[in-house]
């Protein structure tokens, strides 16, 4: 007969995750051993066996739950009754509060994302490229027209707007202090005008 779960089996198991993604990111993957997991994590070291399987299996679950947590996000910031920069204003500014406390995760998916199996790096991609898709639909809602002059197809300025926009929220997380003189909501409200007002009716590439 399997083992029944602890009441605070996912608390705990979470509890592994945030402290193992806070020394993956600051000690680096190889660098980490199980023994230090389980001390930052203040458990056994047998004890975190019964959560995951091994070192890698700890380092993939922490990116996973990470863009799991982004797609969901991005998922319920869609709402055909608003306009597509309400839509976008509400995306960036969601985006940037979870980025408040995840920037440990955000690192390592950054830099540990080869240390994955194939199938598990598959995987985080391809929700990578749901919450990339998403982005891409509320950038064509708000883009203006391509210029006739212009040779670049408008779905391929769509895709390097929608990278550049990412690129200026992704890497927040190495500079942006949330105890700091602005807070998130303001900095996304900040992201957001410099990239519709650079964007939005623009009919000018």
């Amino acid at each position: 007969m399997a083992r029944p779960l602890s009441p605070d089996y996912d608390k705990r198991r979470e509890n592994i995750l945030q402290h193992s993604a806070e020394l993956f990111a600051e000690a680096g993957y190889h660098k980490a051993s199980i023994d230090q997991l389980a001390d930052a994590s203040n458990i056994t070291k047998s004890l975190i066996y019964h959560y995951f399987k091994s070192k890698q299996d700890i380092l993939y679950h922490c990116m996973l739950n990470h863009v799991e947590l982004l797609r969901s996000t991005a998922q319920n910031c869609i709402n055909p009754e608003k306009s597509g920069e309400e839509q976008l204003q509400h995306i960036l500014n969601q985006f940037l509060k979870i980025y408040e406390t995840a920037g440990a995760r955000h690192r390592i998916l950054v830099n540990d994302l080869h240390q994955l199996s194939p199938d598990q790096k598959s995987e985080i991609i391809a929700i990578e490229n749901d919450i990339t898709r998403i982005f891409k639909s509320l950038v064509a809602h708000i883009s203006g027209p391509v210029n006739s002059n212009s040779g670049t197809p408008q779905n391929n300025l769509n895709t390097a707007r929608t990278f550049l926009l990412l690129s200026m929220i992704n890497w927040t997380h190495t500079w942006f202090d949330k105890d700091g003189t602005m807070t998130s909501k303001e900095l996304g409200a900040l992201v957001y005008d410099i990239f519709v007002n650079g964007v939005a009716n623009q009919g000018k590439i």
